[in-house]
């Protein structure tokens, strides 16, 4: 989250002088000084949000790849072990039970495959919508507190050889103050949202361990199909 504050240190300097023309000189002063410290705040949190871009596309191009080649030994393993059952099978009614076995196995293969892809996308999905609502939360929220400080700003830079440059001060300072304030408040609500993480990984896992025990099913079940066709066996 973006600590945008202005330093404490500027708001004791706000117009510390006695006359007019200093005064709207030290108010220049003052806004060039924080609009400054705003941009230098937001760099980082630029900074900070391209590198965890950067860092979650890593984790999931190596979590994607990984998968993959958990597929690809997967499939050789299920093609050696066909071979092995075609070698095996010496009758037709053998070599039908065994085709059926491989297209059944197959079918289930898939199955599985579909819903740990979808459950993938899933749960990426609600991560990506969560992090942009965060994201366009926080805009909106850096956008309003630099709306408002330049709004006293520009009041105290209007004020400044018009009016009692203690009423002026004072006015500023509160302004400062109160976009401060509010600031810290709206950034708290963000921070105490829900994680909506916890859910997503919930249901991610249930998904898993459906795919998984409606696999193992229609495994044993074709298991027992196949060793029908080889009763000696």
């Amino acid at each position: 989250m973006l600590p945008l504050v202005i330093p404490v240190a500027l708001y004791a300097q706000v117009l510390p002088v006695t006359t007019s023309k200093n005064a709207c000189d030290q108010v220049t002063e003052i806004s060039t000084r924080v609009n400054r410290e705003v941009a230098i705040k937001e760099a980082g949190l630029a900074k900070r949000r391209e590198e965890n871009t950067k860092a979650l596309s890593e984790s999931r191009t190596k979590r994607d790849a990984e998968l993959k080649n958990y597929r690809a030994k997967a499939d050789t393993n299920r093609q050696t072990h066909y071979a092995k059952l075609e070698s095996r099978a010496t009758t037709d009614a053998q070599k039908q039970a065994v085709a059926q076995f491989k297209t059944t196995v197959e079918a289930a293969v898939t199955a599985r495959q579909n819903v740990v892809d979808t459950a993938l996308q899933t749960f990426r999905q609600g991560v990506d919508q969560s992090l942009t609502s965060r994201k366009s939360s926080i805009d909106t929220l850096i956008a309003n507190f630099k709306s408002s400080v330049q709004s006293a700003l520009d009041k105290a830079k209007n004020d400044c050889s018009q009016k009692d440059l203690k009423t002026v001060r004072k006015a500023l300072l509160a302004s400062l103050k109160t976009a401060r304030q509010t600031l810290t408040s709206e950034r708290q609500k963000i921070e105490k949202k829900k994680d909506v993480r916890p859910p997503l990984i919930a249901a991610r896992k249930q998904a898993f361990e459906k795919a998984r025990a409606d696999f193992q099913t229609a495994l044993e079940k074709a298991k027992k199909d196949l060793k029908a066709a080889f009763p000696d066996k």
